[in-house]
């Protein structure tokens, strides 16, 4: 083999080698079982990063309710956890919280909560703008939509439609 078919294999081995690993996450679940599973793994759960991910993700469907950037806090926030925090009482309460100081909000969610509290405000409900960023700054487009079909139930039904939506998303994580 020559200098230059050598040249070339090696150059093709070492873009494989450095570009390896396990690819980005891509899902608000991908993101989120990312973080949890790698405290989980340094804590000593009997299984691999991959197996772990991939074990979240099947049974944790409900995932996809987050919006992406607020996964990914979520499970940042997780993974730092030692492991007496991580298996204790309020450890995930405390990085939903942590979470949510982090995430920004997005043009979707502004718009959305701009037409979301003139519907309240038209039922004679308080609900700010800036209250309904900082909840559904943490919701995916989905749940959002899922909440602002509920703006054609009419006043009378509106808030116990959103309390359904929501019972929903909850029971599904």
């Amino acid at each position: 083999m020559g200098n230059r078919a050598a040249a070339m294999i090696f150059s093709t081995l070492t873009t494989f080698a450095c570009a390896g690993g396990d690819p980005q996450p891509e899902t608000s679940a991908e993101v989120f079982c990312e973080g949890v599973c790698s405290v989980a793994v340094r804590c000593g759960e009997p299984s691999t990063q991959r197996s772990c991910v991939g074990f979240c993700i099947r049974q944790e469907p409900g995932l996809s309710n987050y919006a992406f950037d607020a996964a990914s806090a979520y499970g940042d926030c997780l993974s730092k956890l030692d492991c007496v925090v991580f298996y204790s009482e309020g450890a995930f309460e405390g990085c939903w919280e942590t979470a949510r100081s982090r995430v920004a909000v997005d043009e979707r969610t502004r718009s959305f909560c701009l037409e979301h509290t003139r519907e309240y405000f038209q039922c004679a409900y308080s609900f700010t703008t800036q209250e309904c960023e900082d909840i559904y700054k943490m919701w995916s487009d989905g749940v959002k939509e899922r909440v602002a079909a509920c703006h054609a139930t009419g006043c009378d039904a509106l808030d116990a439609c959103v309390g359904d939506v929501f019972d929903d998303v909850y029971a599904e994580l």
